[in-house]
């Protein structure tokens, strides 16, 4: 089985790109928050547990997705490792249970603040609602903008949850100045931009799988696409560049 699930991780969540991307992420958002807000000091153990615990979050719900679409990619991906025999079905439920463990273990020794431990919670319910596709599978899955609306808040959870390493209480949470709300939100709407992105393909390109291009265009979906990159940049200017740009953030 153990080697069952290296070879599974090898193949949908590699140390590069992803394992790298996700882990990077959170410590260099960590970092550049760090600069922005004067009251914080950097902590080593936030720093290498949150980064640990991004990647970990991003694994589990890319084992989620393969339990979910297995039945669609015998269609749409044939060469993914729970349709090909690489791995079984019991393997990433157990990689699952891993990753929890795992989590609860890196996340646990910070819970005196229980704003972090508030957090954490969110995004395991929310990872696993996602999972059970909100008890209401026939109907998201029927619809992408759907689907859409109601996995993609995780990636806001995400940026709460590194909040939570900068805030002593729940109310904290909601009191930081404009501009690292700014930067936080610009994190994730470059989420939203990969999101749309992965999902647009050219008119000869489209297959049975359903994509943005597919749903509403190729030209509206690229618009959209290009809106969301340019509000990531500039809300990220916004949060970093906060003490040039002026009073207002």
């Amino acid at each position: 089985m153990i080697i069952r699930i290296l070879r599974f991780i090898r193949v949908m969540f590699p140390f590069f790109p992803a394992q790298l991307a996700t882990s990077a992420s959170f410590a260099l958002n960590y970092l550049i928050l760090a600069s922005i807000i004067p009251t914080k000091r950097i902590h080593a153990g936030e720093l290498v547990a949150g980064s640990l615990s991004m990647l970990l979050f991003n694994l589990q719900l890319r084992a989620c997705d393969e339990l979910k679409d297995e039945r669609s990619d015998r269609v749409n991906f044939p060469d993914r490792p729970l349709v090909t025999g690489m791995a079984t079905a019991v393997d990433v439920r157990a990689l699952l249970a891993a990753c929890a463990t795992a989590l609860a273990v890196l996340n646990v020794p910070f819970f005196a603040r229980h704003v972090i431990a508030v957090m954490f919670a969110a995004v395991m319910a929310y990872s696993f609602l996602m999972w059970r596709w909100f008890f209401a599978e026939k109907t998201i899955r029927a619809s992408l903008p759907l689907a859409f609306l109601t996995h993609h808040p995780v990636v806001f959870l995400f940026q709460f949850y590194l909040l939570a390493f900068f805030s002593n209480s729940f109310t904290d949470l909601f009191r930081f100045p404009f501009h690292v709300y700014a930067y936080v939100f610009g994190v994730a709407l470059a989420g939203t931009a990969w999101e749309i992105a992965r999902k647009i393909r050219g008119t000869l390109d489209e297959t049975d799988y359903s994509t943005y291009s597919k749903v509403w265009g190729a030209v509206p979906a690229s618009l959209l696409l290009a809106t969301m990159v340019t509000a990531s940049l500039g809300l990220c200017y916004a949060g970093i560049h906060s003490q040039t740009l002026g009073p207002w953030v």
